[in-house]
């Protein structure tokens, strides 16, 4: 989780510093997503939820500046699909 954890701040830097791109944005949800499917494998619904909820955050995002391709679709599936799973929404 640390190492992933590491990975979220130094996207996050490089968004900070270079802007908002459409790859800045991914590296950062993946981050995120990885940081979800890691507080759920370890049982912390509540923090797998706020890491899911950012994704979501930024997917939207991705989508509102028109940036959105092929995987946008199956990503947003797979989102949706965790928030029902794991109860983020309750």
């Amino acid at each position: 989780m640390l190492l992933y954890l590491h990975s979220l701040r130094l996207r996050g830097g490089i968004v900070t510093e270079f802007g908002r791109s459409p790859e800045a944005l991914r590296d950062v949800l993946v981050s995120c997503a990885r940081l979800a499917i890691t507080a759920a494998d370890d049982q912390d619904l509540a923090e797998a939820c706020r890491h899911l909820l950012e994704c979501r955050q930024l997917l939207d995002e991705i989508i509102a500046r028109g940036w959105a391709d092929a995987q946008t679709t199956q990503v947003q599936a797979w989102i949706e699909a965790r928030f029902s799973e794991w109860n983020c929404g309750a």
